[in-house]
C-alpha cells in the first residue's frame, strides 16, 4: 500500500496542474489523508485523459459499448474535465497555499469542489463499469486486458463476474483445517451448532454460518454436488471484490460430519460484540412495536445496494428474506455507560448483512424447481416461484424479495 502511494505522489509529481489541485485540497478542511487525496486527484486527471475519444478509444472495449453508452460514458468524462478545470484554476491563482488563509480553504464553495470531484469519479467509474458488467455481449476476458478498464479500476469487477460466471470445478478451495477456528466451550459442548457462531481465527474475529447437509448413503460425507456448490459459494465470497459492504468477506469454510453441518466462515470488523448474538430483522421487527421513520428509510438503502451489489455481477441470491438479514452489536454501543443516548434503535443496526447464500447462483446458471408449500418462505417469494415453480429463477424475483422483506414482517 505504501509503495502504491509513493507511486502516485510521484506521479502527481510530474503533473503541474494535478500536483497544484491535491496541495490546495490538502489545505480544504476535509475528512480525508494527504494518500487518499493523492489517488483521487491522480485517477480524476487519468480519467480526464479519456475524453479524446478518437486517441484513446480505438481498439477499447468501449467500442463494444451501444452508441448510448458511449454518450454517457462521454459526458461523464467531459463532466469530469470541466470540474477538474474549475478546481485547477482555482488552486492555480491562489494567492497562497498557507493552511491560515482560511478564506481560501475552509469555505464551503472549496469543500463542495471537492466534493464534486469526487462525486465525477465515482460516476464515469460505476458507468464504465455497468457498461461491461450488464452487457451480456461484452468480451470479458477482453475488458480484462482494456486500458481504460484498468484507469477506471474495473478489472476486480469484471474478474468476480468471471468467477460468478464460471461453472467449472473451482480450485484452491479447501475445507479450512480441523480446529483452525476456536470456539468458545459452550459453544463447543453443543450437540450441533446454531446457525450462527462467534469464533476465532489465528489474527481475526470470524462468525461462522452453519446449515445442515443431506449425507450420502452409509456416509458422513455431502453429495459431489453439494461441496461443489460450496467451493464455488466460498470462491465467489471470499474474492478480493466485495460485492457491497454489505456482504461480509468469506475466509472459507468448515465441514463437521458428526453434526453434518457445514459451516461458512466470514470475517467480522474488531468493533463486533461477539458476546452478543446475531439478531436477525426478523427478530428485530418482532421487538420494536414501532421502527423510526428514518430507520426505515436507512435500512431499505442498504437492502437494495446489497441487491444490487449481486446483480451487477450477474448473482442472484434467491433466498432474500428477513430471516438472512443480520445485525451484528458494536462494542462501543453495548458498553456505552450514558443509557440515555441509546435510542430505540441501536446505530449498529441498520446496516444488516446478508447471508443465506446456500442456494445464490449465476442468473444463466441452472435453478432449483423443486416444491416449497411453505407459507414462511412463500411470503417473501414471487407468486410464480409459489409451491411448484413456473418459471426459472431471476433477478426480478429477487427483487420482489427486496420489495416484499419490510411488509412480510410489519403489517
Amino acid at each position: 500500500m505504501f509503495l502504491i502511494s509513493a507511486e502516485i505522489s510521484l506521479a502527481l509529481q510530474r503533473d503541474q496542474i494535478g500536483w497544484s489541485i491535491a496541495r490546495w485540497m490538502k489545505q480544504c478542511s476535509l475528512n480525508k489523508s494527504d494518500v487518499e487525496i493523492d489517488a483521487l486527484v491522480w485517477k480524476a486527471r487519468k480519467l480526464g485523459g479519456l475524453v479524446d475519444s478518437e486517441k484513446h478509444h480505438r481498439g477499447s472495449i468501449m467500442e463494444d459499448f451501444s452508441p448510448s453508452t458511449r454518450l454517457k460514458v462521454q459526458q461523464g468524462l467531459r463532466g469530469l474535465n470541466v470540474a477538474l478545470g474549475v478546481i485547477g484554476t482555482t488552486a492555480t491563482h491562489s494567492k497562497s497555499l498557507l493552511i491560515s488563509d482560511t478564506d481560501i480553504f475552509n469555505t464551503d464553495v472549496s469543500i463542495d469542489l471537492v466534493h464534486n470531484i469526487e462525486t465525477r469519479v465515482n460516476d464515469v467509474c460505476g458507468n464504465f463499469e455497468d457498461a461491461i458488467l450488464l452487457n451480456p455481449n461484452v468480451n470479458l476476458d477482453k475488458a480484462l486486458r482494456d486500458n481504460v478498464a484498468a484507469v477506471v479500476e474495473a478489472k476486480q469487477s469484471i474478474s468476480l463476474r468471471q468467477s460468478v460466471l464460471d461453472l467449472t470445478e473451482v480450485s484452491g478451495v479447501e475445507e479450512l483445517a480441523k480446529d483452525s477456528v476456536q470456539f468458545s466451550a459452550a459453544d463447543m459442548a453443543k450437540p450441533a451448532r446454531d446457525r450462527f457462531t462467534f469464533g476465532i481465527i489465528p489474527g481475526k474475529k470470524v462468525l461462522v454460518e452453519s446449515f445442515s447437509y443431506k449425507p450420502m448413503e452409509n456416509s458422513t460425507e455431502p453429495s459431489p454436488q453439494t461441496l461443489k456448490m460450496v467451493k464455488r459459494m466460498v470462491s465467489r465470497l471470499s474474492h478480493s471484490r466485495r460485492t457491497s459492504q454489505y456482504v461480509l468477506p468469506c475466509v472459507g469454510y468448515t465441514q463437521n460430519r458428526y453434526t453434518r453441518q457445514i459451516g461458512i466462515v466470514f470475517e467480522i470488523g474488531e468493533s463486533v460484540d461477539s458476546t452478543q448474538s446475531p439478531t436477525s430483522l426478523t427478530e428485530l421487527y418482532s421487538r420494536e412495536t414501532r421502527s423510526p421513520l428514518g430507520f426505515r428509510i436507512r435500512l431499505a438503502y442498504c437492502l437494495a445496494v446489497a441487491l444490487d451489489g449481486l446483480h451487477r455481477v450477474g448473482w442472484v441470491h434467491k433466498e432474500f428474506k428477513s430471516p438472512n438479514l443480520i445485525f451484528l452489536a458494536d462494542e462501543s454501543y453495548v458498553s456505552s455507560p450514558d443509557i440515555k443516548c441509546r435510542s430505540a434503535v441501536p446505530p449498529h443496526m441498520d446496516a444488516p448483512y446478508l447471508f443465506g447464500f446456500e442456494w445464490s447462483r449465476p442468473e444463466d446458471g441452472e435453478t432449483d424447481m423443486a416444491s416449497d408449500f411453505s407459507k414462511m418462505s412463500n411470503a417473501y417469494r414471487h407468486p410464480d416461484r409459489w409451491g411448484r415453480p413456473r418459471v426459472k429463477f431471476s433477478k426480478s424475483h429477487d427483487i420482489y424479495s427486496l420489495v416484499s422483506t419490510p411488509s412480510s414482517n410489519r403489517q
